[in-house]
């Protein structure tokens, strides 16, 4: 007959045996799923950023403060806001002059439109010519005009007052109608007065010769007048009103060039 292991245990008990700790082993990651990153090896940007203020309140015992958003930086101010003087200050020299420049050009043309029509400036008179007579005036009225250049009279009961080493001189030949006193002054190409002031007291209508005392010394000025390689000459006509002593823009009625045209 068989004996039971478990009778006979009953009479004597073994000693317990001593239990050693068996260390697990942590369950294995399933395959193809990656192991989650360590935070604390790698904390986020925000948390990094903050760790010095978070450990200092720890060493402290106080609760950690709460992580703040950084502030925005505040755009940079425009022109209008620094204020003009700044905005002047940052300009390089070229933009400076640039500007300066844009600055007189307004005020150029500004003053070219503008003023003429705040004051009554008298209009200068433009270049008649041969068809634009007959021209009135406020007492004289021009009919007809020509220019041409001629030999001087110097002989004679006719002969004309002009400088004894002058070959060719300007004429101005005219009828004119009307009572008033005229003057008139001869140019060169320059621009230069050039003999002497002309002066006639018209009474009614009348042929009028205007010879100027000055000329052309040599021909071959003339030549190269005639070819057009000198400005042309020209004679301005004034109307003088009764006690006026000078003459300027206001009393000339017209000029008018001298024709390249040689008589005789």
């Amino acid at each position: 007959m068989t004996s039971d292991p478990s009778s006979s245990s009953e009479g004597s008990k073994p000693l317990p045996k001593a239990t050693v700790p068996v260390e697990l082993a942590p369950p294995a990651e399933p395959a193809g799923i990656a192991p989650p990153k360590d935070q604390t090896a790698h904390p986020p940007k925000d948390q990094t950023a903050q760790e010095p203020a978070e450990s200092e309140t720890t060493a402290t015992g106080a609760a950690p403060a709460k992580a703040t958003e950084p502030a925005e930086e505040p755009a940079s101010p425009t022109p209008q806001a620094k204020g003009f003087g700044a905005w002047l200050r940052s300009l390089s020299m070229v933009e400076k002059f640039c500007c300066a420049a844009i600055v007189v050009g307004v005020l150029v043309f500004a003053a070219a439109v503008f003023v003429p029509a705040l004051y009554d400036f008298p209009e200068q008179p433009e270049m008649a010519e041969s068809s634009d007579f007959p021209i009135a005036g406020a007492q004289v009225t021009v009919r007809s005009a020509e220019t041409y250049w001629r030999e001087p009279v110097r002989e004679g009961e006719n002969a004309e007052e002009v400088r004894a080493d002058v070959v060719l001189v300007p004429v101005f030949d005219a009828k004119l109608e009307g009572q008033g006193e005229i003057r008139l002054l001869f140019r060169d190409s320059e621009g230069e007065l050039v003999g002497d002031l002309l002066t006639l007291e018209l009474a009614g209508g009348q042929d009028y010769t205007a010879v100027c005392s000055d000329g052309f010394k040599y021909r071959g000025n003339f030549t190269a007048y005639q070819a057009g390689e000198l400005e042309p000459w020209t004679v301005e006509f004034h109307e003088v009103p009764e006690g006026t002593e000078e003459i300027n823009a206001e009393t000339e009625l017209f000029k008018m060039k001298i024709s390249p045209i040689l008589k005789k």
